[in-house]
């Protein structure tokens, strides 16, 4: 939140470009291409005795190819209760983002409040063709105290609501397709798994966000690090919604995140930072089971569906872990050297109680980093590049085979692009310069990641995929090389 005791403005424009290809293993429902552009607009307002108000409004636009055995956006949502088709396709979307909120200042407290709405639209252009229409709303509530010592608390309350609609058909004449209903580990529902013409679905996302933070920031740090700490709940409940009203799977999906920061200052020239940081996601499924009856015996035509009973056999759990430390180096007041060193941990795992299947990897990636920055009246510019190291240590999967099952595409092919063995640069460059004398400034920011690696040789389906097409069907016998890159670049203009 920004204090109310000094009027300003500020305002940015921003248009950015990305570009990313991804070859060998992938994320089936997520694609392998991605080209995207984005204008981006944010204006902050202050005053001496009001509080402040500010805003952001951006429009994208792009293409998202490779998708396979998937028609859902941002699937990673609903997993497992996805809608898949055999054919595939490319992505062509909208994007549309407005965001506002007001801070100000009343007693000992800062209060915020804030809203933001995004929507998109995306369809593929070949049958079968999918119209997805998406929203997300947040609403959030914030206060901030300043304690006695110096040090701050503060506390925010979100609500958030997800809607996706979906709508895949055969645009040809006479032409069918069989669409899988899927519940994980690749079990689809026969029953509601149609040859048929197209099919329609509902997702819906209720949830709520906490988050405390507490930060020291401004003190000696000769004495005392700077220490910025937070703890963050989030709950998701989703569930879904048929052409026939029937409310076929859902979920709950709890996210645990946290992080501490400590800030120290040698002395003129020298500065660290140490931090630690965690993501933990876990997500409970449930298949709702029906039956068909008559509301009314006088209308034996009639037919209505009843819920019956609930199985709670899928659970997923991603667990991300990272402790880094920051140097920087003081060359001068206006150049600055920079160090980065790193190490994390992740975990991941499915499991589906029938038979006890499950799959897990647990990785390791250390990292290093190296970076410079320099300040002038007439420009200022950034370099760094960061090397990656991702390490599968432990990996297991028990996913039984059988016909008519979708286990190589929708868990085998995800499992074995988590076991990836890699080697990967982050680089970064940043310049711009000002174009008035009253802070107002413009300048491009250009980032490149690349990745190598392979998936490792004892990572093999053995079965023959239960249902197969021209799209990720035919399990190599070979050794997979994985190859990654992401171009982003941003023209920007701050006034």
């Amino acid at each position: 939140m920004s204090a109310d005791s000094i009027p300003f403005r500020r305002t940015s424009v921003c248009l950015r470009y990305a570009d990313s290809k991804i070859s060998g293993d992938f994320l089936p429902y997520n694609g392998n291409t991605f080209i995207d552009t984005e204008v981006l607009a944010n204006a902050i307002y202050g005053t001496s005795n009001y509080g402040t108000i500010f805003g952001s409004i951006s429009f994208s636009k792009g293409l998202h190819a490779g998708y396979a055995w998937n028609a859902i956006r941002d699937a990673d949502l609903y997993l497992p209760y996805i809608i898949s088709d055999s054919t595939g396709g490319d992505y062509r979307y909208e994007n549309y983002y407005v965001a506002g909120g007001y801070s100000f200042h009343l007693n000992r407290l800062y209060y915020g409040v804030e809203g933001s709405i995004k929507g998109e639209i995306a369809s593929r252009q070949t049958d079968p063709r999918c119209a997805n229409t998406l929203s997300y709303l947040t609403l959030r509530a914030s206060a901030t105290l300043p304690l006695d010592s110096g040090d701050a608390l503060s506390l925010s309350a979100s609500y958030i609501r997800n809607k996706q609609y979906l709508h895949l058909l055969n645009w040809r004449p006479n032409q069918q397709d069989r669409f899988f209903v899927t519940y994980g580990f690749g079990y689809y529902d026969l029953q509601e798994s149609p040859v048929s013409f197209g099919i329609r679905r509902m997702y819906y996302i209720e949830g709520v966000n906490t988050k405390l933070t507490y930060s020291n920031i401004g003190k000696n740090k000769n004495i005392s690090p700077d220490i910025t700490a937070d703890l963050e709940y989030v709950l998701l409940s989703m569930k879904t919604e048929e052409a026939s009203a029937k409310n076929l799977f859902g979920s709950t999906t709890h996210h645990f995140n946290g992080s501490l920061w400590l800030a120290f200052v040698k002395n003129s020239t020298l500065e660290y930072t140490v931090g630690v940081q965690t993501q933990n996601r876990l997500r409970k499924g449930k298949e709702n089971i029906y039956e068909a009856y008559r509301p009314d015996e006088n209308y034996p035509s009639i037919y209505d569906y009843r819920l019956v009973g609930t199985r709670s056999r899928y659970t997923s759990i991603v667990s991300q872990n990272m402790l880094q430390g920051k140097i920087n180096y003081n060359l001068t007041d206006n150049f600055t050297l920079e160090a980065l060193l790193g190490v994390g941990a992740d975990y991941l795992s499915e499991c589906y109680s029938l038979n006890n299947q499950h799959w897990s990897v647990i990785s390791a990636y250390p990292s290093l980093g190296i970076g410079a920055k320099h300040r002038t009246a007439k420009a200022e510019w950034g370099v760094d590049a960061r090397l990656f190291m991702h390490i599968p240590i432990n990996y297991d999967y028990k996913v039984e085979y059988g016909e008519f099952r979708l286990d190589y595409q929708t868990t085998f092919l995800p499992y074995a692009f988590h076991t990836d063995r890699s080697v990967s640069v982050l680089s970064g460059l940043y310049f711009s310069y000002p174009i008035t004398k009253n802070g107002q400034k413009a300048g491009i920011s250009l980032k490149y990641y690349i990745r190598r690696g392979s998936r490792p040789i004892d990572v093999i389906y053995n079965g023959t995929p239960g249902v197969v097409s021209h799209l990720l069907s035919n399990p190599s016998t070979e050794k997979i090389h994985n190859n990654e890159y992401r171009i982003n670049a941003t023209l920007f203009i701050e006034l």
